[in-house]
């Protein structure tokens, strides 16, 4: 496997944890609607299936915790 590819997606995943973290907050905070955070959370999720598709579903062992769980929070909305 392509040691250079899944630490790029690791970092990918770890970023879209991020900001769907900072999107949901922004969206109770009142500071984005609800249709912004529903287009945030499709854009992260077509980019995790495209992870997938790449290097598989990246488990810890692979990637890092954070990005492992990003993947899980987005696989929940598949």
């Amino acid at each position: 496997m392509d040691t250079a590819l899944i630490k790029r997606d690791t970092l990918i995943l770890e970023t879209i944890k991020e900001t769907d973290q900072q999107a949901i907050k922004d969206f109770r905070a009142g500071k984005i609607i609800a249709s912004d955070l529903t287009e945030i959370n499709r854009k992260n999720v077509v980019i995790v299936k495209r992870i997938i598709t790449e290097i598989g579903f990246p488990t810890i062992n692979l990637t890092s915790q954070n990005a492992y769980k990003s993947a899980v929070y987005s696989g929940s909305t598949f």
